[in-house]
């Protein structure tokens, strides 16, 4: 079950953001590795595509009625995982998180001329949610498991019913 699988590191990668010392991780490189790998699995489990051992199928994703059954809040963060996924994650895009402001020092000396003293290009880029997020993300992870769970129990005793009633007869 490849979407229960996702949703499980999903919920890893978000618990181990939300214990990460930023003492351990001053480049940000273990917060951001951490919350990208966390997107995409999220995010497969709501498009299609190649699953291992499917043969001209695609990949199983959570039903749409599942995400409309959703609390608000957890609407919410669904979204904003996905629209970091899309844009942050698997398709960088030029916006306000990517920019790169530049700023000019100046030197004024006692005759009032100004001179160029410095250049500083300072990066922007977005390394991971706010905090708060990170601990809903992992609700709704853990949430979505479990519905996912209870969904594969119920076919697998359907079908253990239906094998049951043929051996039967």
């Amino acid at each position: 079950m490849s979407i229960a699988q996702d949703l499980a590191f999903a919920s890893a990668a978000g618990r181990h953001l939300s214990t990460l010392d930023q003492k351990e991780d001053s480049d940000g490189v273990l917060q951001r590795s951490l919350w990208g790998a966390a997107v995409v699995a999220y995010r497969r489990c709501f498009t299609t595509g190649k699953g291992h051992g499917l043969v001209r199928r695609s990949r199983l994703r959570i039903p749409e009625k599942i995400i409309g059954e959703l609390s608000p809040t957890m609407r919410e963060i669904h979204d904003v995982v996905l629209k970091e996924a899309d844009q942050h994650v698997a398709h960088r895009v030029d916006d306000e998180l990517g920019q790169m402001p530049i700023w000019f020092l100046f030197d004024v000396n006692e005759l009032g001329d100004d001179r160029v003293a410095g250049v500083v290009a300072l990066g922007a880029t977005r390394i991971g949610p706010p905090p708060d997020q990170v601990g809903m993300f992992s609700e709704l992870t853990d949430h979505l498991k479990g519905v996912i769970q209870d969904m594969a129990t119920e076919k697998q005793n359907l079908i253990l019913t239906k094998a049951s009633a043929l051996l039967a007869e």
